[in-house]
């Protein structure tokens, strides 16, 4: 199957079944590779931002910053999603009130 094929199969199932699909996948121990993808990924945009020329470079390190927290993002939902931890609760919105 394409890359293509997929993302088009990806967008026709919903929360419930993708959790569903990437535990099953999980089971598999060739699902390692994508793990072991993402943490090459992760460490590949630390090696930019650590680079020395990288701080006289404002926009890459900004642009970095933003792929590691996605990537680290995708990382946090797969190990929530596989070790089933339960989700933090939203704060509620607003100012906090005012209790004098």
């Amino acid at each position: 199957m394409t890359y293509a094929e997929l993302e088009a199969h990806a967008r026709k199932l919903t929360p419930a079944k993708r959790d569903a699909a990437l535990r099953s996948l999980a089971a598999d121990t060739r699902f390692a590779a994508v793990v072991r993808l993402l943490e090459e990924q992760r460490e590949s945009i630390i090696d930019i931002v650590r680079h020395p020329q990288a701080s006289a470079q404002h926009g890459t390190i900004e642009h970095a910053a933003g792929a590691l927290d996605q990537a680290c993002r995708l990382q946090d939902a797969l190990r929530d999603l596989l070790n089933e931890t339960p989700k933090p609760r939203r704060r509620p919105s607003g100012p906090p009130a005012d209790d004098e």
